[in-house]
């Protein structure tokens, strides 16, 4: 990223850039506005380094955390001209077909989150953070409940735990309680 995309900063030294360079060089990324914010990150945290590395003089200003800060933000990608922002998408059944089908190519630990997502449609978050004190055998099946704290609800007042179910029989909740 650096090698491509530095510029007329590439050869100068850390200590001497401006602000306005700084500005200059992000700006000139603005029309993709994710891979400015993307080199702002990774520059910030090259200067923020270089500081406590003592690489750079103590008074030197880390630009790359204040200049264009919350501005570099992606209008969502553009079909015939017009943006189309973001969109929620599932997978069609011939591409529920070509991932199952591709399930043993993974590792088995990405095997077994991809499964996971399948079965239960939860978030990557809540699936990595399962501990095998949520899940219960109730009346009705297992059920697995996530604590609201680890939903993308946490910040919700009104949002509850999450409970997800599984049937008696083939299911994840079997795997998960045979891997504990």
């Amino acid at each position: 990223m650096f090698k491509a995309m530095l510029g007329p900063i590439a050869d100068m030294r850390a200590a001497t850039i401006t602000r306005a360079q700084a500005f200059d060089l992000l700006e000139s990324y603005r029309s993709t506005p994710m891979l400015a914010a993307r080199l702002r990150m990774e520059l910030g945290g090259a200067w923020h380094y270089a500081l406590d590395a003592g690489r750079l003089p103590e008074n030197t200003a880390n630009w790359w955390k204040e200049v264009l800060r919350g501005r570099l933000k992606s209008k969502g990608r553009k079909v015939e001209g017009q943006y189309i922002g973001t969109q929620k998408r599932v997978l069609s059944v011939d591409e529920l077909g070509i991932l199952i089908r591709w399930l043993p190519n993974f590792s088995l630990t990405v095997a077994d989150a991809l499964t996971l997502y399948l079965w239960t449609g939860t978030r990557g978050g809540e699936i990595v953070a399962m501990e095998s004190t949520e899940i219960a055998d109730e009346s009705d099946g297992f059920w697995w409940t996530i604590p609201k704290h680890k939903t993308k609800g946490l910040h919700n007042e009104k949002a509850t735990d999450l409970r997800v179910t599984g049937k008696r029989g083939r299911s994840w909740f079997d795997a998960i309680l045979q891997y504990g």
